[in-house]
């Protein structure tokens, strides 16, 4: 992931003043050939002077019609994720965030 909101990465989702910050460091996807992905995020939390850095990893499956992409996660909801392709980008959005990947 390059931006959420056109806001390049570490991207800070949650800010409590003074001492409170949750930030998104990275979220990368690898799509496999045959429809299956792995998704690895890092967050860091900053409470006061406590940091911890946290990596979480979800999969999947993902599938591609056109330009549009839609990925199941295999989470106990199968939340689905869908997002447009151009090139080597992705863009996705929730109705609050718009995420963009770029392949790299």
């Amino acid at each position: 992931m390059v931006s959420i909101n056109d806001d390049p990465l570490p991207y800070t989702l949650i800010e409590v003043a003074p001492n409170y910050r949750f930030e998104i460091l990275s979220n990368r996807f690898t799509l496999a050939s045959k429809g299956s992905f792995t998704e690895t995020a890092m967050y860091r939390e900053t409470d006061g002077s406590d940091v911890t850095t946290t990596t979480e990893t979800n999969s999947g499956t993902w599938a591609q019609s056109g330009d549009q992409v839609v990925l199941t996660y295999n989470d106990g909801d199968q939340t689905v994720a869908s997002g447009t392709i151009d090139g080597d980008t992705i863009i996705a959005t929730d109705g609050q965030f718009t995420f963009v990947y770029r392949r790299q």
